[in-house]
């Protein structure tokens, strides 16, 4: 009888290990090294599976008897399945029989690895019992971050430009402020570089912004219960991520927006867990006032999310129903201020309205570029718009960038009258559901797809200055050493573990685990921490312009105070 589940584990690692890497790769191909691993893995994994279903059934058979935990992991398995899977053309010359024993040996996979996790994030759970310990801890999580990420500023100093890091740059010494790239972060770099005039300055103060509110999150979590010992593991993982040494050298708003929706998580962490009493004091409610004004001003795609959030608090918060219409109210006080009077007194440029049309730009280039059966009217409308051939010459199925900043294109045309670009949109849709849908996954796939497809890419970052530029701003590292160390280190991260580390979709398919544990054992109320993410990756993939990964960066911090959470459980009267 021992041998049976021995002989089982054998034949369902190898059926696990052929399915998967089948899904992704030719598996004729792959080195038996890869093979060998993948196979030890998935042993070692069903093992420990089998074992904790057997010493724990009393409380893993109820768990996987409710319908909400089989749908999850039936619906979530379905579209791991989809994110993980190639173009599948190695697959081709083989026997369609073939191809669906993959495809189902895949899915089957899939769902007994994410039920595994469930399984263990379940059993390993700690009773909340707020006891407040002192805040000098918060700075003990933060030192750590700021001395390690100061080694790589020495190595790549005075940080990383790019061509919108300029146009900041820029801004700080014409104080011709635009909103397009947005204003309070050039506010932000303006303040700091008055301190000491250099890109230095700013990585440093944004740099130190994220490592408090990573010691915040850290500090909240040991007052709920969560041991140091995870705290302080997540806290070494967050100071050494090749992600956050290499995005807090960056001289972008998304770090700073990222850093505070960040921020805005572990408040929402608090309210949620103390049922909103928290929102009683008024040093809270400051706290919460400057993050949803952070949100709001340092991306243009933060007012959303702060709507709907506030309104979902007021539905769930009623007792405290005056904290959050105050705290509302002031808010859209400074907002309407400044984007009106202020604005306009300061000379604050707009934001190009451009910037929301990523999607149907590229489904109308798509159509053209398709030679697909199009109205006179409508050839001679997007003509006007762009010249026909440039269309397809432009088009890039990543990326709008081509088309918008073509020397041809009359954007005016469509800001003078929107109503006319949606309707014509709106009909080519409508005509070609099935190219426009092509069309919005591919231009998308930043936000879904875990494997990156095969003529794509993902921008990542860089560790230098643009050049050239008009302000003699130059790349000189402190320690040449280190930067050839570091350097090599990001460059063999980029190249073999992309899917793993730098594509964002993984990290949002974690927040949906996390969030969903979280729920389980908390209740339906923990949705809202993982609201201000999940709306921002909302409000990217309905207007993702290129395949940059800073526009989810703010995915891959959250995870941090997510996974502790999910280790939480209610007490047991409650």
């Amino acid at each position: 009888m021992k041998g049976i589940p021995f002989l089982l584990l054998i034949i369902a690692s190898a059926f696990s290990t052929v399915s998967l890497i089948s899904i992704r790769q030719s598996f004729t191909h792959t080195h038996v090294f890869v093979i060998v691993l993948t196979m030890l893995a998935f042993m070692l994994i069903y093992h420990y599976l089998f074992r904790s279903i057997r010493r724990n059934s009393t409380l893993f058979v109820p768990l996987l008897r409710r319908p909400t935990f089989v749908s999850f992991v039936i619906v979530l398995s379905l579209l791991l399945l989809l994110s993980l899977k190639s173009s599948l053309t190695h697959l081709l010359d083989n026997h369609w029989l073939i191809g669906l024993f993959i495809i189902i040996g895949s899915y089957v996979t899939i769902g007994i690895l994410l039920a595994s996790v469930l399984l263990v994030l379940y059993s390993q759970s700690i009773t909340v019992r707020y006891q407040p310990i002192p805040k000098y801890y918060l700075f003990y999580y933060a030192i750590p971050c700021v001395l390690v990420w100061s080694v790589f500023l020495v190595a790549f100093f005075p940080g990383a430009m790019t061509p919108d890091s300029l146009s900041h740059w820029r801004q700080i010494h014409t104080l011709e402020f635009s909103n397009w790239h947005p204003v309070l972060y050039t506010w932000f770099m303006l303040a700091l570089t008055s301190i000491w005039h250099s890109p230095a300055i700013v990585v440093i103060g944004q740099s130190t912004l994220l490592a408090l509110i990573f010691g915040y999150g850290m500090y909240s979590l040991n007052c709920y219960g969560i041991y140091k010992k995870w705290t302080w593991a997540l806290t070494l993982l967050f100071a050494l991520s090749p992600i956050n040494t290499g995005f807090v050298l960056m001289i972008w708003k998304d770090v700073l927006y990222s850093a505070s929706l960040f921020l805005l998580t572990i408040i929402l962490i608090h309210i949620v867990l103390s049922k909103g009493k928290w929102l009683q004091h008024k040093r809270h409610l400051s706290l919460l006032l400057i993050t949803l004004l952070s949100v709001i001003f340092i991306r243009n795609n933060g007012l959303p999310i702060i709507l709907l959030l506030l309104i979902l608090l007021l539905l769930q918060y009623r007792s405290f129903t005056k904290h959050i219409l105050i705290t509302s109210g002031i808010l859209f006080i400074i907002y309407f201020s400044l984007t009106g009077p202020i604005f306009r007194y300061l000379n604050v440029t707009p934001a190009n309205p451009n910037e929301a049309l990523a999607i149907p730009t590229q489904q109308i280039a798509r159509v053209i570029y398709e030679e697909a059966a199009m109205t006179e009217e409508q050839l001679t409308y997007f003509d006007q718009i762009l010249p026909i051939e440039q269309w397809k010459a432009y088009y890039n199925p990543y990326r709008t960038d081509p088309i918008k900043f073509a020397h041809d294109y009359n954007g005016e045309m469509i800001f003078s009258d929107n109503r006319a670009y949606l309707n014509y949109w709106f009909e080519v849709v409508l005509e070609h559901p099935s190219i426009a849908m092509e069309a919005f996954l591919a231009q998308t796939s930043l936000v879904w797809q875990i494997n990156q497809p095969e003529n794509g890419y993902t921008d990542i970052f860089t560790t230098t200055i643009y050049q050239p530029n008009d302000y003699d701003l130059v790349s000189h590292s402190i320690s040449p050493w280190l930067q050839t160390q570091f350097s090599r280190w990001y460059n063999f991260s980029q190249t073999y573990m992309k899917e793993w580390i730098w594509r964002p979709a993984i990290y949002t398919f974690a927040i949906i685990l996390f969030t969903f544990i979280s729920v389980l054992k908390l209740g339906k109320q923990m949705i809202i921490v993982a609201l201000p993410s999940l709306l921002n990756t909302a409000t990217i993939f309905a207007g993702l312009p290129a395949q940059d990964f800073r526009y989810l960066y703010a995915n891959t911090l959250v995870i941090f105070v997510l996974i502790g959470l999910a280790l939480l459980k209610k007490v047991q009267h409650e």
